[in-house]
């Protein structure tokens, strides 16, 4: 199973809420995902939630931008995927990745 995740950068701060974006790629064959979460880890300030099940996908609902200013920012995110081959037991496959994003207020 080959699977891929990447923020979209700069993260956008509006008002009091980050709008945290991006994109995964396609699971392949019977797999099927189950679960997103997203976190942003800033100077000692920490925001996580889910987000939505799409390949374009976005933090639902919108994080909160408390505590954050403009500039780097660690980005996590983790995705759960549920294969249930024929061929094969079902399982549990997850897959975590960092990068690094800007904040920036519009």
């Amino acid at each position: 199973m080959s699977v891929s995740g990447n923020f979209d950068s700069p993260v956008k701060m509006v008002g009091a809420l980050l709008e945290v974006k991006g994109s995964s790629g396609a699971p392949e064959g019977d797999s099927e995902l189950v679960s997103r979460h997203l976190a942003l880890h800033q100077d000692g300030n920490i925001v996580h939630g889910e987000g939505n099940h799409d390949l374009n996908w976005a933090a639902k609902p919108q994080l909160s931008a408390t505590g954050f200013e403009e500039g780097k920012a660690l980005a996590i995110g983790s995705e759960t995927y549920f294969t249930k081959s024929k061929a094969e037991l079902p399982m549990f496959v997850t897959v975590s990745w960092s990068q690094i994003v800007e904040l920036e207020r519009t």
